[in-house]
């Protein structure tokens, strides 16, 4: 059965639904009812709706994952109760397609990822599943939270410190700063004994 094919018997149906839809209501609300039928079409699934990812990647990808999940005896059709997550299961990746080795699930990893969960320390999106890490876009009011903070640091220090480059925090960047200052090898040594505390 060719795509083409099968997107034409969908759309025959889609036109059938959509004449006996509207047939159905009020002459005067008819343009009405097919907007709102139309409307449902656009609307997204749930998440629990849709067990497997592949409806977003290219056909040859999903050939291929296809052709794994039968070279491993996996169905096409994922069991729903199972759930992945980078802890309790082992993946093949396929592209941006992770599969899940015990089920066949297929998540796909892209900018449209849904298991993005935020990490503590680095405030970074991490996938769950393949590990892949994103930058968080802030919003505007966390970015003037940010911008307020920067200024509120900047007006505590002393002019000489703005001028500072920051090279990190810690016993490291204090060492890193004191020798790209120092002007010979003896000033190194008195800066380096002095971060020591001797």
């Amino acid at each position: 059965m060719g795509r083409s094919h099968w997107k034409g018997l969908y759309f025959e149906r889609d036109r059938g639904e959509m004449k006996e839809f509207v047939a159905d209501s009020p002459q005067d609300c008819r343009g009405f009812y097919a907007q709102l039928q139309a409307a449902k079409r656009n609307l997204v699934p749930r998440r629990d709706q849709v067990y497997d990812e592949l409806v977003h990647v290219t056909s040859d990808l999903a050939r291929a994952v296809a052709e794994w999940r039968q070279k491993n005896n996996l169905p096409e059709r994922v069991e729903e109760a199972h759930t992945c997550s980078g802890g309790n299961c082992t993946f093949h990746r396929i592209g941006n397609v992770f599969l899940c080795e015990k089920t066949g699930r297929a998540h796909v990893c892209d900018d449209n990822c849904a298991e993005l969960l935020e990490d503590a320390e680095s405030q970074m999106l991490v996938c769950a599943i393949s590990g892949r890490c994103v930058d968080r876009m802030l919003s505007p009011a966390e970015e003037y939270d940010h911008q307020r903070a920067a200024e509120e640091a900047a007006s505590t220090c002393q002019p000489e410190e703005l001028n500072e480059p920051f090279m990190g925090a810690g016993r490291f960047g204090r060492a890193f700063v004191a020798g790209y200052y120092s002007s010979s090898e003896r000033d190194l040594h008195e800066k380096q004994w002095s971060l020591c505390g001797f």
